[in-house]
């Protein structure tokens, strides 16, 4: 993306910044007085620093005659990414001065001078590695050392916008020549923390890349680690003054939650590592809701039998083809578990209502049976009134998202805007990456961005008294409710560095353990529209972990399972959240289409499958 790309071109200015001409100030009988006043800020994005200007410092001179006695020095290898930005930048630094950087551009491998542009970790230059010492994941810097501009940031994005600012207070004298002030200084942190996690350090490893992840979080990413290494670095965050909040393990993946503390702003750090391939990630940000971290026994005062249940839609018909005569739209999903409190937990919802051509199956054929309106969210309110055993309005203790596509929102952003004076919700469970600038191949991010933030509107549009916490969740945590337990196995997090080909690549797997009144327990997995490459991560990572007695087949049993996965899950009962149509003639479905041979197997060895044309409920007991 062009904000990303620009990040690298940041760095390459910098490093055409200092020229060899005179360095005086124009006289014109006046001294100069302008300055640049420093400025700070601190908003829900980072907080930002920028100086620069004082009169008695000459300014260094970047461009003299059309000329730079600079060089530009830049890693020996950069990837595409930053390529581009370097390119952009050279693009727009002509524009400006019409001067094209290229011409002084070289690798680490040059040999230094006193003039010179670093542009991000440069090997061989001391001031590069003092900055990157210094600087946090989160954050960039442009700063000066000696006659040195040193650029420096972790991730193209935040590049980007260091590039942005030194572009700024680059200015063209009464010479004729581009100009910096000598004490120019910028230093910006997405993160807004105070104390930010220490600089990972590995003998072994390779550092994948650095990510701004959403809601406010950075995440770092490192493959080929050892333990030894990730033992090292819990001490160092604690030297750095974090505190464990948390941890977790499920196999031999291991998962910690940390937290600290610095001038009233409260920073939350999680850790993952996965040793089936050394890839050590931890994400970080100024901390939000942390649920409790003591597992809640099942009710003595139990009021109903805890439940899992597939909503039936009549939405689960959308986008009938006439011509072709087959369904060719998305279905959604819809899941509702009940506590043994009577509370309610949702998982999605499906698309909102609409108008869709209804089907129905006579002697074993499929035929169009009229259009319908559909109220699929007042079957869900009416679903919810039904069943609930307690007084007053129905309280939905959780409403999780797996991802923010339309057909697994629509229907929610809906009921929230419908039914608010209605029911209650108490907590709000996310992980959406940062839908506005982070590409999606497919397209489609535009629009999931604007039903994730329709999303946390609509529950922030409760009355104040009743509003729902925040929970944007990660990787190996945990939520504990009174017989039952949710923990993260999966979130986009983990598909980082790849790039997102779909918008189905950054759903989230949650598996749900619940408690009987006999002590027994029944294990339901939530896949979302989890792909192939993410289902093959899955598998690597938690192997016989995977075992289930209910399985939500990932991407409504269409596409998305790998060979083998289904097998590890190997489960009981089987919900398709797709339509009775496509259950019974597409290939897919069918694992008759060649390369879904995991949902033949399904077929074959799983004996209870439901599609979400009707609502069916298991009963806990």
């Amino acid at each position: 993306m062009k904000k990303m790309l620009r990040l690298a071109s940041l760095l390459l200015l910098l490093a055409v910044g200092m020229g060899a001409c005179d360095s005086s100030p124009p006289d014109n009988g006046e001294t100069e007085t302008s300055t640049q006043a420093e400025t700070e800020s601190e908003t829900n994005m980072g907080t930002e620093t920028e100086t620069g200007g004082n009169t008695d410092m000459e300014n260094l001179i970047v461009i003299c005659g059309g000329e730079s006695e600079y060089k530009f020095i830049r890693p020996r290898t950069m990837n595409i990414a930053t390529t581009d930005v370097m390119q952009d930048f050279f693009d727009d630094v002509k524009d400006k001065t019409k001067f094209n950087l290229r011409n002084v551009m070289y690798t680490e491998s040059e040999s230094e001078t006193e003039k010179e542009i670093l542009m991000g970790n440069v090997a061989g230059r001391a001031e590069a590695a003092d900055a990157y010492e210094k600087l946090s994941y989160s954050g960039c810097r442009v700063e000066i050392v000696g006659e040195k501009i040193v650029v420096s940031a972790f991730s193209d994005q935040l590049l980007d916008r260091a590039l942005t600012r030194l572009m700024t207070a680059l200015e063209e004298d009464e010479n004729g020549n581009w100009t910096l002030p000598r004490d120019y200084y910028y230093e910006y942190d997405e993160s807004g923390v105070k104390i930010a996690v220490p600089v990972y350090n590995t003998a072994s490893g390779e550092l994948e890349g650095v990510y701004s992840a959403g809601e406010g979080n950075f995440e770092v990413s490192v493959r080929g680690t050892t333990e030894a290494e990730v033992n090292a670095y819990a001490d160092e965050m604690k030297k750095r003054g974090f505190t464990l909040y948390t941890e977790n393990t499920i196999g031999n993946n291991k998962f910690a939650t940390y937290t600290a503390k610095k001038d009233g702003v409260e920073t939350a750090a999680h850790t993952m590592f996965y040793p089936h391939d050394g890839t050590f990630k931890v994400v970080y940000g100024v901390r939000g809701y942390l649920p409790e971290t003591q597992k809640l026994a099942y009710p003595e005062n139990a009021v109903t039998t805890p439940s899992i249940t597939q909503l039936g839609r009549d939405q689960v018909y959308n986008g009938w083809n006439a011509a072709a005569k087959r369904v060719d739209g998305a279905p959604g999903m819809g899941y509702v578990i009940q506590l043994a409190d009577g509370r309610y937990i949702i998982i999605d919802g499906g698309p909102a209502d609409g108008t869709v051509t209804m089907l129905t199956k006579e002697s074993g054929e499929w035929a169009e049976d009229g259009q319908k309106t559909t109220e699929d969210a007042k079957k869900l309110y009416d679903f919810l009134v039904e069943n609930n055993p307690n007084e007053g309005k129905p309280v939905i203790a959780a409403w999780f998202i797996t991802h923010a596509h339309g057909d697994h929102t629509g229907l929610a952003n809906q009921f929230l805007e419908t039914y608010k004076d209605n029911v209650r919700v108490e907590l709000a469970g996310y992980n959406f990456p940062d839908l506005y600038n982070t590409e999606i191949v497919e397209g489609g991010g535009a629009a999931m961005a604007t039903n994730a933030s329709l999303f946390k509107i609509r529950i922030n549009a409760f009355p104040a008294a009743e509003r729902a916490k925040h929970f944007v969740f990660h990787t190996g945590q945990k939520l504990y409710f009174p017989g039952c337990e949710i923990e993260i196995l999966y979130t986009q997090e983990d598909y980082f560095p790849n790039p997102y080909s779909t918008g189905n690549h950054t759903s989230s797997v949650f598996r749900i353990t619940m408690e009987a009144a006999d002590g027994s327990e029944t294990v339901f997995m939530v896949m979302g529209d989890t792909e192939r490459t993410n289902c093959e991560e899955i598998m690597a990572t938690y192997g016989a972990e995977l075992k289930c007695d209910i399985l939500q087949l990932t991407h409504h049993g269409f596409n998305g399972a790998c060979n083998g996965i289904y097998e590890l899950m190997d489960p009981d009962i089987c919900f398709w959240a797709c339509d009775p149509y496509r259950y019974d003639t597409d290939g897919r479905c069918l694992g008759t289409k060649t390369n879904y041979e995991f949902n033949k197997w399904i077929r074959d060895n799983v004996d209870t499958n439901y599609t979400s044309e009707f609502t069916t409920t298991i009963k806990v007991e």
